[in-house]
């Protein structure tokens, strides 16, 4: 990949658990928000949408492989992930910011692995 079209990307390096939660919450926000038959700009989002939901679970999250998202992705995706914790925390009733912050910065090129995902559970206290 040459070096203008990684710099479109967004480049994700995660495990294949993180990757997996990443993808529930973005389906969680194309299946919950984004009108499936809508023909107009949140028709095209949720397309779009799918497409990299798509993308990512069908690309493996091992340690020398990076995930790329297009960066004109990136507002939906964060939108998703801010919607996805939101209704976990109004379900749960229980804190969920470390996790959410998690995702959020795999989103800034921040790697995350199954003991960051791990640590950020303990700080919300899921483990008490």
């Amino acid at each position: 990949m040459t070096d203008s079209s990684r710099s479109r990307h967004i480049a994700i390096s995660c495990s294949n658990t993180v990757k997996d939660i990443l993808c529930e919450a973005l389906k969680s926000y194309a299946h919950a928000v984004l009108p499936e038959n809508e023909a107009g700009q949140y028709g095209a989002t949720r397309h779009q949408m799918l497409n990299v939901i798509r993308n990512l679970e069908t690309t493996g999250a091992d340690a020398d492989e990076v995930l790329l998202i297009d960066q004109s992705y990136k507002g939906p995706c964060v939108a998703a992930i801010h919607h996805h914790y939101s209704r976990i925390y109004q379900t749960l009733n229980t804190p969920v910011a470390q996790q959410k912050q998690l995702l959020l910065d795999l989103l800034q090129g921040v790697p995350a692995c199954d003991l960051e995902l791990e640590s950020a559970l303990q700080r919300d206290s899921l483990y008490n």
